[in-house]
């Protein structure tokens, strides 16, 4: 019971639950490319993340969003590549975002909850290494908004 709380991605989990059926439950596309060429793209809800991902854009808009997905493994690498277009993943809280990678004519962007997390994050945090070739297009890493604390009139004390 302990490990199958402490687990934090699906690949630790299938140890668990390998001898419950012959057949697995979830089916992993490893192969799948995300792409967008003159249309665009976008991964959403629930899916199950290879451990290696590629993605692009060419003259399109890609959207991957990873806030519902599964974790094969903590350590997923993401190549990008963008040509004429934009690419924006959407990481939720409690993954570090690593970003490598060239940008020619073109620009790469984290919001700043990604830049706070990576910061903060311990050892044993799911890492997305996203590798990325940006010509002429962008990239844009977002986490969720924080949510604001604002009030119109202060509260009175009591």
């Amino acid at each position: 019971m302990g490990r199958a709380v402490a687990g934090r991605t699906l690949g630790e989990l299938a140890a668990l639950t390998a001898d419950l059926a012959e057949t697995p439950v979830v089916r992993l596309d490893g192969g799948r490319v995300i792409s967008g060429i003159f249309s665009p793209a976008r991964r959403d809800g629930r899916w199950v993340v290879p451990e290696t991902l590629a993605v692009t854009a060419i003259r399109s808009t890609v959207e991957v969003d990873f806030r519902q997905a599964l974790l094969q493994t903590s350590r997923v690498r993401v190549n990008v590549t963008t040509v004429v277009g934009s690419v924006y993943l959407y990481v939720p809280d409690g993954i570090r975002v690593d970003v490598s990678g060239h940008a020619l004519l073109g620009r790469r962007a984290l919001g700043h909850n990604v830049a706070a997390a990576a910061l903060h994050a311990g050892a044993d945090t799911p890492v997305i290494e996203v590798h990325a070739l940006v010509l002429g297009g962008k990239l844009v890493i977002r986490t969720p908004p924080k949510p604001r604390k604002f009030r119109l009139f202060p509260r009175r004390p009591a």
